[in-house]
Order: C-alpha cells, then sequence, then structure tokens
C-alpha cells in the first residue's frame, strides 16, 4: 500500500486512507458525494482501501 492520501468529499468531509492505487489514479478520482459512494468506488474497481481518519467539516 502507498503513503497517506487526503480527499475532500462533496459533502465537505475529508477521508485520510491508504490504498493499492497508483498515485496517478488516485489523483484522478471522480468527485464523491459521501463515504459511501467512496467506499463503494474502491469495491467495485478491485481496490483495497485502509481509512485512517474522517474529518468532518466545522461549521460557525
Amino acid at each position: 500500500m502507498n503513503g497517506l492520501y487526503k480527499y475532500h468529499l462533496k459533502n465537505g468531509e475529508i477521508v485520510v486512507f491508504k490504498t493499492d492505487m497508483n498515485f496517478e489514479e488516485v489523483n484522478r478520482l471522480p468527485i464523491l458525494p459521501n463515504q459511501y459512494k467512496f467506499r463503494k468506488y474502491f469495491n467495485d474497481n478491485g481496490y483495497k482501501l485502509e481509512i485512517y481518519q474522517i474529518i468532518k467539516p466545522s461549521f460557525h
């Protein structure tokens, strides 16, 4: 698995994760709306996914 990546979901959450997907593919991920679609994308395309942290947006 590669290093840690950060991905910003459309709903404002930030996912910190590792995957066996290569760097170029990670940079070309489509804009995904939520955690469910994020996990589903990796599962449907046969990639491993380890989520380390989900950072929720703080609205003031």
